[in-house]
């Protein structure tokens, strides 16, 4: 533009005019007056209120297609509108389209204000200029002609180009309190480039602990966050994000990620997984954390192309999941190569041989299933044990330990495994015998029968009918509870050869004794005999005693029927009487009932008493009046008095 007004500035003024004898005074003028008609018109077009919108537009980064934008046509005085986010560098260009300048202005779309020159650029050919944003938000960019004018006839589309970025609005550091903040950047591709702020494009939140996310798709432009508002997108091929949470949970934990391309994964700074490969979607599990309330996770994803997911998950650790599964021949007959034990806590999908960096196996072996020793290079997830020559027996069990941060959790040791090898004859029983009780009291719990076999490498029990197994069936020792009825404990034992042997015991089931007190007696008064007790016992019991929490004593004490008491003389009040049985093989049985003493009544006339004085005496048993007259006569009136 400034170049069209002098052009038309210098053909105002005629040659003749120049020819003339002019002074230095007037050629100042003349420079000065140049000088104001160019400055005059070099800076920003005013917005015009009749300015209306062509279009509306957002970058998808990374995608060449959508870079540079080619707007629709704008006619000479309207605009179109762009999101734009902060330290993004954005080209504006506009062809030739009038006879006079072309211009271009910059307002910022919520206030219609200019962002003064550096927002602005006009020219007689057309006119392109570049503008780092100062702001993320949406701009207006208006197209006027000459002097900003608007009414000019014809239009062009206007080209706007992406050609840097460098978000310097949001802070890439920000964290989400157990939820995920995913901050985007250009920073993807075979060979992944650092998470800097040149890199930056925006954020976007996920409300949740959890990540299950696919971008939309391996061809999508994906929305993101400048200012709290979606400004941009990016193209799901080539890009990464880092994820930060900030976490309150407290204790072990265990996570697993999955992502197809590359993740990593920190706490508090410090890196715990690094699969920062090229690979197809692959889940990484038993990722241990032990956490204290206050701890930084950053989770780094990265695609390079084709699909696109990551994900992340976290549960309580469970110290069981420790656990082995034996090979599928576990007996053989005469010598055996034994399979593959496998063990859980696998790393990888993609690779069940790879090895997780924080966990530590120890594989071990015993010869009775109670002491175990380390295998010396059993170290791997999975194990495979040696050549078993027969006849024998070995058990197997897997540790794991957990290094680094996560220490402070721990695993049980595992299930265990048996693997046994036979000679090609019966099992033996030593000494022919069972172990265990021949007389069992009905109901009792916690008894235990066991064998000593050679050659055997499995058990099946039974018992009496009413009996229950508690535990060890398939060993050589079983825990049962009694029922009431008696009959034979066996066991049958075997190899793998199919050969087996067997061996039972009678049992004989003695009933528990029972007892009963009989009814209620009668109250007594001291000194005083009560009625037979009406006792009675039953089951194992053979007879029964009675005892007494008194001072009394017992006559036939021996006979739960015919028992009877006689009080003490001073006690009185409830006394507990207790029928114990006697006999049988099974315990005792007690009873108890009670039974109330009364005190006998008691009286005083105290001292001598003058004449015609009077007195009463109150028991339990009534009252007594009494008097004594002149005549020296004692005069007794008794009433209510019972015995």
């Amino acid at each position: 533009m400034m170049r069209k007004l002098l052009y038309s500035f210098l053909f105002f003024i005629s040659p003749k005019i120049l020819s003339k004898k002019s002074s230095t005074s007037s050629l100042g003028l003349l420079c000065v007056g140049m000088f104001f008609v160019v400055s005059s018109n070099y800076g920003q077009c005013a917005y015009p209120s009749s300015a209306s919108s062509v279009g509306s537009y957002s970058f998808c980064i990374g995608r060449s297609s959508t870079n540079p934008i080619v707007s629709a046509n704008v006619s000479s005085g309207n605009y179109i509108t762009l999101d734009v986010i902060s330290g993004f560098v954005y080209n504006f260009s506009v062809p030739n389209a009038f006879t006079g300048n072309e211009n271009l202005t910059l307002f910022n779309a919520d206030t219609n204000t200019n962002f003064g020159s550096l927002g602005y650029s006009s020219g007689g050919s057309g006119t392109s200029f570049d503008w780092l944003s100062t702001i993320s938000g949406r701009i207006k960019i208006l197209l006027t002609n000459g002097n900003c004018a608007t009414n000019a006839s014809g239009s062009r589309a206007i080209t706007i180009t992406l050609k840097s970025v460098g978000n310097n609005f949001d802070d890439q550091s920000a964290y989400g309190t157990n939820n995920w903040i995913g901050h985007i950047y250009t920073a993807g591709g075979e060979m992944p480039t650092t998470f800097t702020a040149n890199k930056y494009l925006g954020y976007y939140r996920i409300n949740s602990e959890s990540i299950n996310e696919n971008f939309g798709g391996s061809t999508n432009c994906f929305s993101f966050m400048s200012n709290s508002v979606n400004r941009a997108q990016v193209y799901t091929e080539g890009f990464a994000v880092r994820y930060r949470m900030k976490t309150t949970k407290s204790g072990c934990y265990v996570i697993t990620v999955s992502a197809d391309d590359g993740i990593r994964l920190y706490l508090n700074g410090t890196n715990i997984l690094d699969r920062w490969v090229e690979q197809s979607s692959t889940t990484y599990s038993n990722v241990v954390v032990n956490l204290d309330g206050d701890d930084d996770l950053v989770f780094d994803y990265y695609e390079n192309g084709d699909a696109n997911t990551v994900t992340f998950s976290i549960a309580p650790f469970d110290a069981g999941t420790n656990t082995i599964t034996a090979p599928g021949t576990v007996d053989f007959c005469g010598n055996g190569t034994p399979g593959q034990i496998t063990g859980s806590l696998q790393y990888s999908s993609g690779d069940s041989n790879l090895q997780n960096p924080q966990l530590s196996f120890q594989w071990q072996s015993s010869t009775d299933g109670v002491t175990f020793n380390n295998i010396n290079g059993a170290t791997l997830r999975n194990y495979t044990p040696p050549t078993i020559t027969a006849p024998n027996i070995f058990y197997y069990r897997r540790l794991v330990s957990i290094n680094g941060i996560s220490s402070g959790c721990s695993y049980s040791p595992s299930n265990i495994v048996r693997i046994t090898a036979s000679s090609n004859s019966a099992p033996t029983f030593t000494g022919n015998t069972m172990t265990g009780a021949t007389n069992q009291c009905a109901l009792a719990t916690g008894q235990v029968y066991s064998v000593v076999a050679t050659n055997a490498t499995s058990y099946i029990w039974s018992v009496p009918s009413g009996w229950t197994i508690t535990s060890g069936q398939g060993t050589n020792s079983i825990t049962v509870t009694i029922g009431t009825a008696g009959g034979s404990v066996s066991v049958t034992a075997a190899n793998g050869c199919n050969k087996n042997a067997s061996i039972s015991k009678t049992i004989t089931v003695n009933q528990n004794p029972t007892a009963n007190a009989g009814t209620a007696v009668a109250a007594i008064c001291q000194g005083a005999t009560s009625a037979a007790m009406g006792g009675s016992v039953g089951g194992g019991a053979t007879g029964g005693t009675w005892t007494t929490s008194g001072s009394g004593t017992w006559t036939n004490a021996t006979s739960p029927s015919g028992a009877t008491y006689t009080a003490g003389a001073s006690e009185s009040g409830n006394i507990t009487l207790t029928l114990t049985t006697t006999g049988g093989s099974c315990g005792n049985a007690t009873i108890t009932k009670t039974i109330t003493v009364n005190p006998k009544p008691i009286a005083n006339a105290g001292t001598t008493l003058a004449d015609n004085l009077s007195g009463s005496y109150i028991s339990s048993y009534g009252w007594i009046n009494w008097w004594r007259s002149y005549s020296r006569k004692m005069v007794w009136r008794c009433r209510n008095l019972v015995k």
